[in-house]
């Protein structure tokens, strides 16, 4: 799939590449990463392409077609390259997507919050007797 069909479906996934979609009876799992190749230093802000390590990490976002929709990111951690910095490893952060170390999509979460919040409780109450 290229990106502006990406795009189309997903709009919240500006700023990734597709890396592979895979399809169970389970769901759809979309294997992603970032499409820029720096990031900036959380505490000094400098910019840096030098690439420590990386790791996958899986969100979970609204379900598409009626499946779960997981996406597995590809993050990768970055050494901050200024030597005064206190900061020497960082990872790429993605504040439009998820919150750092959130399991779950923002928009996952707000509709999740909503409907919470519609049912005001009453669908987990138990009956009285």
């Amino acid at each position: 799939m290229c990106a502006s069909r990406l795009l189309t479906v997903f709009p919240h996934l500006r700023g990734f590449r597709l890396d592979a979609i895979a399809a169970t009876a389970d769901g759809v799992t979309l294997e992603l990463s970032a499409a820029r190749r720096s990031a900036s230093c959380p505490l000094c802000g400098r910019r840096t392409t030098r690439v420590h390590s990386a790791y996958v990490r899986t969100i979970r976002d609204l379900p598409c077609s009626g499946r779960p929709l997981a996406l597995r990111l590809h993050v990768r951690r970055f050494s901050c390259e200024r030597r005064t910095c206190s900061r020497r490893i960082f990872a790429e952060q993605f504040p439009d997507l998820a919150a750092p170390r959130a399991r779950h999509s923002d928009r996952f979460r707000t509709v999740l919050q909503q409907v919470g919040l519609a049912l005001g409780g009453q669908a987990g109450a138990s009956p009285t007797c």
